[in-house]
């Protein structure tokens, strides 16, 4: 076989290996609730709508379709899930991991806050001494770690990945009722090196997540008691939007089932 031919057999085989990891998102099942993570998208991502319907038909979510470049962001969340399994079984065998009152490990262990209708799954709670701290890993580029300092509020600045993990981090801690936060960040190009910061916890950073959480449940409060015509606003102007595509409401948001009442 010539050079070339060996050339069109290897890509061959990588579409097949796309293929699979296109496979493993579509088996996945989505989610029918808020989680923690979901409150950290964009002002121009976020709708309250979305989570109130969920709330109140979590039978009509959907899984968007994937389409075939998404086996990329696929492949990114599997890297991201190795790197959490390895930090969390260095944890379960070395580190003193706070446990539940059923005596679960706290890593990677989903809660939820039953007032609030809200999902979270720290990475990990520690012990160390006397004190209690969360934990939330990310991993960074070479080219990005390497701009970080020792200075979280400089790593915040040239890094959109440290700075949600810190939005992240505090939110966990409000939710939790814990005080101390560390991130640990992973350099994905030579994960020996990797840099801790702890923060405490900051009620004003806190706030908007806060407000974004009381909107949603007041908002499925007013629909459960006086109806759909108090459904908040959509987003979307119609299913092609972009945002519309990803959304797991979408069909329902935009069935006859709201717009009649609305």
């Amino acid at each position: 076989m010539s050079q070339n031919d060996f050339q069109q057999e290897a890509e061959l085989l990588k579409l097949s290996f796309q293929q699979m990891y296109l496979q493993k998102g579509r088996e996945q099942e989505p989610h029918r609730e808020l989680h923690s993570a979901n409150l950290l998208e964009s002002e121009s991502e976020w709708c309250t709508r979305r989570y109130v319907l969920m709330n109140l038909y979590p039978g009509e979510v959907q899984k968007p379709e994937l389409k075939s470049w998404d086996w990329k962001r696929e492949a990114i969340f599997e890297d991201g899930w190795a790197r959490h399994r390895k930090i969390q079984a260095l944890f379960k065998k070395y580190a003193n991991v706070v446990q539940d009152e059923k005596g679960n490990l706290e890593l990677d262990l989903t809660r939820l806050l039953v007032d609030d209708r809200l999902f979270l799954s720290p990475d990990a709670i520690l012990h160390f001494g006397s004190e209690k701290y969360l934990v939330e890993i990310k991993g960074l580029k070479q080219e990005e770690y390497v701009l970080l300092t020792d200075d979280l509020m400089q790593a915040i600045s040239v890094s959109q990945v440290v700075a949600k993990a810190r939005i992240q981090a505090n939110n966990y801690l409000f939710f939790t009722d814990l005080q101390k936060a560390i991130i640990w960040i992973e350099n994905k190009n030579k994960p020996q090196d990797f840099k801790i910061y702890v923060m405490e916890r900051d009620f004003d950073l806190f706030k908007p997540y806060e407000f974004r959480v009381d909107e949603i449940n007041g908002n499925t409060y007013m629909v459960k008691n006086h109806g759909l015509k108090m459904l908040s606003d959509r987003v979307c102007h119609s299913p092609q939007d972009k945002l519309a595509q990803n959304c797991p409401m979408r069909d329902l948001c935009f069935s006859s089932k709201v717009e009649e009442v609305k």
